[in-house]
């Protein structure tokens, strides 16, 4: 039995390219100093003294300039190639982090979090579709899962860390995130000198589709609906540390260990899941995933003790492995080649809209209606994405029986 499950994890990272394995390493460097997102909210309300309204303000800042950064990337990497704009957006981010440890003011540090977001969201779309551009179509999604494993395997290093940093000083979490951005882009300059991953991408299988993702209805409806996802996995960062704190007594190292037990089970689990589920209906294992989701955000309401907030967290971590991997593949086949950077760039906006709406969103009502009510209203946004993911599969199975005929 070992010796198959072992089998079927080798499996699973079969048939992928040199420049993707690069290119999650180049993920797994600058996401193992990501910390300064995770305990922005504690710092705000503990350490600046800042109400939790203004806060989640300021947090929507964040949202604001990623919007901006997602269409800004997308573009620019269609324009000039994913590995420039991957370069610069890891150098100016890693940078704009250390300085926003010496800023106090709210406007000043408002100002500093838009600026830092347009640039550091430009990495999203930029990294997504060079590494659609390194895989073949059969391997795509592994891809992304790969990106992703490298992604929670350095968020399992980088809060549980940060966690233990912000407890002694915080501005040391500011720091080694600036340093692991520095970090990631002079891994990429040195391992992709001779890469042609930083060209325009052409010649690759994808759809035949050369239109503007704003005219594509179908990819509008799924943004759409992202959004809910968006807003609900958007309390990971504001909402959800200041309820483990109040209610569960956890301090920050504690919630950075909770965060770590999410990316753990990632790591292990999800290039296998994925690999399974490359043959089934992605938009049918998208609706699933997305409700215990926002599900296990909302369950954390039920009860106050550790081992359940860890059940909890197991919960939205399953929904998290059905859903974001397979989001990506999604867009990514039906992006003609020359148009995947604005796809990924429209993706990676749509998640940035919920970054503004989410906080603002969370923390009203938390403050205004209570706890238990935002976490059942994540609950009924869950509910509602499926019949809505439906839709839009028996859209696509239509257009597609008409373009046949």
């Amino acid at each position: 039995m070992f010796k198959n499950i072992l089998n079927q994890y080798k499996a699973s990272f079969g048939g992928l390219s040199r420049d993707a394995w690069l290119l999650a390493w180049v993920m797994f460097i600058n996401r193992s100093g990501s910390m300064v997102m995770f305990f922005l909210m504690l710092y705000l309300t503990n350490e600046i003294n800042m109400g939790i309204e203004t806060a989640g303000r300021l947090f929507s800042l964040y949202g604001f300039g990623a919007m901006a950064g997602a269409f800004l990337g997308g573009w620019l990497s269609d324009k000039y190639g994913t590995k420039l704009i991957q370069i610069s957006s890891l150098i100016v981010s890693g940078i704009g982090y250390i300085v926003l440890s010496y800023v106090k003011a709210p406007f000043t540090i408002g100002l500093m979090l838009f600026c830092i977001a347009v640039v550091a969201e430009a990495f999203r779309p930029a990294s997504t579709a060079a590494m659609a551009s390194v895989c073949s179509p059969e391997t795509r999604l592994r891809g992304f899962a790969l990106n992703r494993l490298a992604l929670n395997l350095g968020i399992a290093i980088g809060p549980a860390i940060g966690g233990f940093l912000a407890v002694y000083d915080y501005s040391l979490i500011f720091w080694v995130e600036g340093f692991s951005s520095i970090a990631a882009a002079t891994f990429l300059i040195l391992l992709f000198r001779d890469s042609q991953m930083g060209k325009k991408l052409t010649g690759a299988f994808s759809s035949p589709l050369v239109i503007s993702p704003l005219k594509d209805v179908i990819y509008i409806q799924f943004l759409i609906i992202l959004i809910a996802i968006g807003i609900s996995f958007n309390q990971l960062f504001n909402t959800w540390p200041i309820y483990l704190k109040e209610f569960y007594n956890l301090n920050e190292d504690n919630i950075g260990l909770l965060i770590a037990i999410n990316a753990i089970i990632i790591v292990l689990f999800e290039m296998p899941l994925v690999h399974r589920l490359e043959r089934k209906n992605i938009i049918h294992t998208i609706a699933i995933g997305s409700f215990l989701l926002c599900f296990g955000f909302g369950a954390i309401m039920f009860s106050n003790s550790v081992p359940y907030a860890v059940f909890t967290v197991i919960i939205w971590t399953i929904g998290e492995m059905l859903t974001f991997p397979l989001v990506v593949t999604f867009i990514a086949n039906r992006a003609h080649d020359s148009r995947r950077g604005a796809y990924m760039g429209l993706m990676t906006f749509t998640f940035s809209v919920s970054s503004v709406i989410g906080p603002v969103y969370g923390s009203w009502i938390y403050k205004n209606m209570g706890e238990n009510t935002l976490w059942l209203s994540l609950i009924i946004l869950g509910l509602l994405t499926i019949p809505g993911y439906l839709f839009i599969d028996y859209s696509s199975k239509k257009m597609a029986l008409k373009s046949a005929i």
